[in-house]
């Protein structure tokens, strides 16, 4: 079975915010558009240190009065203010108890980008919600001095991302709920919420209020989450199940083929949190996101989670590290699956390392990609077919070539059972042409795992194409721009044959 596929890298998406300075906050209608907290913060992968939504699958629990929340239940219909102390977090990043408050400071950010770092912050849970919904988010907290400001996020269930606000910069924050459903609640009764001071700033958290109103059922259905599908466990199939959404009726199962092209399809649709898709071929990746489905409409999805059909074998894993040539580790280093789309792609976390779990047996490209530096070797291939563990290891170099391109090249072809693959194509031609220069060309031929670089390349603007006889390709040519500032530029070609024409004598079938 080939295992080489194309990845077309995409930018991880960094944390949406709705910009608010104070009090009487809303959320943004578009809360999903790329904006950036402090510049590169993520929203769910913790690769900066923040952490993850909690996944909240264990038994409802009561909260005590005495832990500075109101006891849960009592009459739905009636609206509850739940209260958090700022010294009742659940984790915390730099921070110091000031009696029922919190003190957040965050240190100046690290010049070199290689170094971690984690910003100040303080994660809490609101419980007591069950059978009710937020109506608004009251927020007491003092930034530290003029021109300092503190950022929040709550957990989405619907997204199962964080939803941030800010900067804010006045003592107190009240976030408006009242026109959404079970976003920001689990099927347990809980909601969690963060708050994250910038580089160099401080803030005290003091208390933190919600205020809960009578659960409307009428409204849109709260996403499902912690999808987890099986791994070779299952003959000629695979096996799915989740943690419910809040007010779910019945849920819609999606399936996606692991390629860089593939699209999402329906395959089925159950009222329980559980789901078996079969038959399918044993030892070929899929990857698969479900949605709660209502009469008011659609939730969005739940995370997206990798599951192959098998005999019973343990999964395979790649794992490995990248360092600097002084063995530091190297954080926040994206590390892919060639052709396995963006779903297949790891973070690495402070220690350098990256984990790639549950992988059916086949051969793999193990790529790393940072716009700031070099690796050497830029690839390693990794044969999976007889072993169950590969390990890699990367050398990360800052003093990356700023006029190079480079990317693989890869052929559309369907494997035995007919489905697409896409293998390397070796041999093939990629030309950078500066514009405006016809007669001007730098060139180099992909190796046999259709890997290419351009080196050297003079200031300009370039025409880029891979060129292979009976073959077209896709795209087919990318703009490069060589400005002396910009960090090496990666570009991925995709050939697909050119069929025979029918009006050729030389070709078969020909007249």
């Amino acid at each position: 079975m080939r295992h080489f596929l194309l990845l077309p890298i995409a930018a991880l998406l960094a944390i949406a915010l709705a910009a608010c300075g104070g009090s009487g906050a809303t959320l943004a209608p578009t809360p999903d558009s790329p904006a950036a907290l402090s510049g590169d913060l993520p929203a769910t992968t913790g690769e900066s240190g923040l952490p993850a939504i909690p996944l909240d699958t264990g038994e409802a629990e009561r909260t005590a009065s005495a832990d500075g929340n109101s006891p849960p239940g009592g009459d739905p219909a009636t609206p509850q203010v739940i209260t958090v102390l700022g010294k009742d977090y659940l984790a915390m990043n730099g921070g110091v108890v000031e009696g029922d408050a919190l003190k957040l400071t965050s240190l100046p950010k690290p010049e070199d980008p290689s170094e971690s770092y984690v910003p100040a912050h303080g994660l809490y849970k609101v419980s007591g919600l069950s059978g009710k919904r937020p109506l608004s988010l009251n927020i007491e907290c003092l930034p530290g001095t003029l021109g300092d400001a503190y950022y929040v996020g709550v957990a989405n269930y619907t997204g199962f991302h964080w939803q941030w606000f800010g900067p804010v910069t006045l003592p107190e924050f009240q976030l408006d709920l009242r026109n959404h459903k079970y976003e920001f609640t689990t099927h347990l009764g809980n909601m969690y919420f963060i708050i994250v001071v910038p580089p160099a700033m401080s803030a005290t958290h003091f208390k933190t209020s919600v205020i809960a109103g009578p659960r409307d059922p009428g409204g849109l259905p709260g996403g499902p989450h912690h999808l987890v599908a099986t791994d070779g466990k299952l003959a000629e199939a695979v096996g799915l199940s989740w943690v419910p959404g809040a007010n779910a009726p019945g849920y819609d199962v999606f399936r996606k083929a692991a390629r860089a092209n593939a699209q999402w399809e329906r395959i089925g649709a159950t009222t329980d949190t559980k789901y078996l898709d079969k038959p399918l071929p044993d030892y070929k990746l899929f990857f698969y996101r479900v949605r709660a489905a209502g009469t008011a409409g659609m939730s969005a999805w739940s995370n997206v989670d990798s599951g192959f059909a098998g005999g019973g074998e343990d999964p395979c894993v790649i794992r490995g590290d990248i360092t600097a040539p002084g063995g530091t580790a190297v954080p926040g280093v994206r590390v892919v699956l060639v052709g396995m789309g963006e779903e297949a792609m790891r973070v690495t976390g402070k220690d350098g390392r990256f984990l790639f779990a549950d992988l059916p047996r086949g051969r793999y490209i193990v790529a790393p990609v940072h716009p700031a530096l070099n690796f050497l070797p830029p690839y390693l291939k990794v044969d999976l077919r007889t072993d169950r563990l590969a390990e890699v290891h990367f050398t990360a170099l800052r003093d990356a070539p700023f006029h190079r391109l480079w990317g693989f090249v890869f052929e559309y072809a369907k494997d035995e059972s007919g489905e697409p693959q896409f293998a390397p194509m070796a041999g093939v031609t990629v030309q950078a042409n500066p514009v405006g220069h016809p007669d001007v060309l730098f060139s180099a031929m992909t190796n046999e795992d259709g890997f290419y670089h351009v080196e050297d390349l003079p200031l300009g603007v370039y025409k880029a194409q891979a060129v292979f006889e009976g073959y077209r390709f896709l795209p087919p040519f990318a703009e490069v721009i060589v400005n002396g500032h910009n960090r090496p530029d990666r570009r991925d070609f995709v050939g697909v044959p050119i069929p025979p024409s029918a009006n050729d004598p030389n070709q078969p079938g020909g007249v």
